[in-house]
């Protein structure tokens, strides 16, 4: 034991106390309990957030109460600090546009400020649901964005937000925001912030569904439901690992343990997926929650797209997650409608086959019959997808736009196209819109019909009775013509292509990136930039995901696993992906 008289170690020497100067340790500090930091370089210590002093000072027993309170009173504000105050604190006489002016002017104003008191968290819940408002609701549906927006929130709701509900909706408000800005425009700071708000998110969460008075309730549903959405989107989606968020739903069904093996590290919003939806079946399943919550209809749609479109880009779901999307089908007119509350538009009809081709993928997965005995019910499918009128949906599509957008009568409306007359000439040419409609159902129909014949019946299908060997191949390389000259067509077609159409095609240009070989180079350069411009117009990093994993895709070609006897569309994705929103 060493004793050196020059100095008194760190913690004699902030206490002010005698020193025994023992090395390593000081004696002192064994006596009164507490470890002693030493006497070479100042320790670090680590303090709370929204202090500044390891230590807090005391208020001094002598002083009166009344000049205790009084000193506790706040300071009169500067004349600069008053107008910095007025502008971020709410004004009720403030005129709402000017308040979203200031938004969009100042967005990243809501998203770099810590959160210390009560009174900031409710003018942080006033600033998220404006960004929300103005930035991200127009694009969460492919048409009608108005006052009707379901996705709009009310400002009367932001000073009642509990925190999981307004964590979660910071972290769509944040992530939003890094895939809008340019590159070392704040990203680094917008990027911090989002994992620290996403880290308060998981902890207010895990929270609520712990206590069981608030377990299945309609803000942990909510929460998780909007959690989930981030993470698919985020600026960590799909690619790191996240804690996930369970419910124990082993009293609500028999069948609450899934059958199939944990996912991987990397696709933990998968694990969401089945959070939210155990929540839902201990809530009394999608038919209970749509008819006795319609708030949260827009959420469960966006929830079934995230579902039913995933498995389409991922290996055969296990059979409860197929028995689990089937049972869709029941209700799907009720949540889906249209398709049109949605940035991913599938028409109903085809959305209702892409269950069916999950269903039976899965169903091909775990039965060791032949798939050769499934080829009745696989052409069945692929005859319904051929059979869908993409003139009857546009029709219906573009007229249901333009009564919302005018009181004019329908036969005034020049939305559908008119009869061709004798001689060949048509007395009106088909509009615009009723085109561009009709361009965006055929993307979508050849894209549910390659889904289908690929993750069927594959590369190297077999004969079966009443099917010539041909037959898919055929049709394979007609729907891959048709798809890439239609996005052409809505995406670089100067005279054609909207801006309100480029948004909607994300998984069709996903399908058609799979069957781009070598040769394909000007149709991969537009795959690549629509899917950039995606990235920053819808604020989301899947268009990103899409991207990377279509290069590695075309880097390494096709695979194919004769042993699991597995198809192409199958050996393709090692891990489940949501490419749809």
């Amino acid at each position: 034991m060493i004793v050196d008289a020059s100095k008194p170690c760190w913690a004699c020497r902030k206490g002010r106390l005698m020193c025994d100067f023992t090395k390593p340790a000081c004696k002192k500090c064994q006596t009164r309990g507490t470890e002693c930091p030493g006497y070479d370089a100042k320790p670090l210590v680590w303090i709370p957030n929204g202090t500044v002093k390891s230590k807090r000072r005391k208020n001094d027993k002598a002083q009166p109460v009344a000049e205790s309170k009084k000193k506790a009173e706040p300071e009169p504000q500067t004349k600069s600090e008053k107008q910095k105050s007025k502008d971020i604190e709410p004004q009720e006489s403030e005129p709402a546009s000017a308040t979203r002016k200031i938004l969009i002017k100042q967005p990243e104003r809501l998203l770099a400020r810590r959160v210390k008191l009560k009174d900031d968290l409710v003018v942080l819940s006033y600033e998220i649901i404006e960004y929300l408002n103005v930035r991200i609701s127009p694009n969460a549906v492919a048409a009608g964005d108005g006052p009707e927006n379901p996705y709009r929130f009310p400002h009367e709701a932001a000073a009642f937000l509990p925190h999981s509900m307004l964590y979660t909706l910071s972290c769509v408000a944040l992530s939003h925001r890094v895939f809008q800005c340019q590159p070392g425009e704040h990203r680094s700071a917008l990027t911090m912030r989002f994992q620290e708000h996403r880290g308060a998110a998981i902890r207010a969460i895990s929270g609520s569904i712990q206590e069981p008075a608030d377990q299945v309730n309609d803000e942990t549903l909510f929460s998780v439901l909007t959690f989930l959405l981030s993470e698919v989107s985020g600026p960590q989606a799909q690619t790191v690992l996240s804690p996930t968020l369970s419910v124990d739903s082993r009293d609500s069904s028999p069948e609450s343990v899934d059958d199939e093996p944990p996912p991987a590290a990397t696709s933990s919003w998968r694990q969401h997926v089945d959070g939210a939806a155990a929540i839902i079946e201990m809530r009394g399943g999608l038919p209970e929650l749509v008819v006795t919550r319609p708030s949260l209809k827009p959420l469960l749609t966006y929830f079934i797209v995230v579902d039913v479109m995933s498995g389409t880009t991922s290996p055969p779901l296990g059979p409860k997650k197929a028995r689990r999307q089937l049972e869709i089908l029941s209700v799907l007119p009720m949540i889906y409608g249209d398709g049109l509350l949605t940035s991913n538009p599938c028409p109903p009809e085809l959305f209702a086959l892409i269950i069916r081709t999950n269903h039976l993928r899965s169903v091909l997965k775990a039965t060791p019959v032949p798939a050769d005995s499934f080829m009745p019910s696989i052409v069945e499918l692929l005859n319904q997808v051929t059979a869908f009128s993409t003139d009857t949906w546009a029709a219906k599509t573009a007229a249901s736009q333009a009564l919302a957008s005018s009181s004019s009568r329908v036969e005034e409306l020049d939305v559908l196209p008119e009869p061709v007359q004798l001689g060949g000439a048509a007395r009106h040419a088909p509009s615009k819109e009723f085109l561009n409609w009709r361009r965006l159902a055929t993307v979508y129909k050849a894209s549910t019909a390659l889904y289908c014949i690929l993750s069927l019946i594959g590369s190297d299908t077999s004969e079966s009775g009443g099917t010539s060997k041909a037959d898919p191949l055929e049709l394979k390389a007609l729907f891959q013509r048709t798809l890439c000259q239609n996005l052409q067509e809505l995406c670089i077609n100067r005279e054609t292509r909207t801006d309100q159409m480029r948004r909607l095609v994300m998984w069709p240009l996903a399908i058609a990136g799979t069957q781009l070989e070598k040769g394909h180079d000007q149709m991969k350069d537009l795959v690549r930039r629509e899917l950039e411009w995606l990235s920053a117009e819808l604020g989301t990093s899947t268009s990103l995901v899409i991207r990377e994993f279509l290069e590695n895709l075309w880097t390494r070609g096709p695979e194919f696993d004769p042993e699991t006897h597995r198809t192409v569309w199958d050996a393709m994705f090692d891990k489940p992906y949501a490419f749809a929103v």
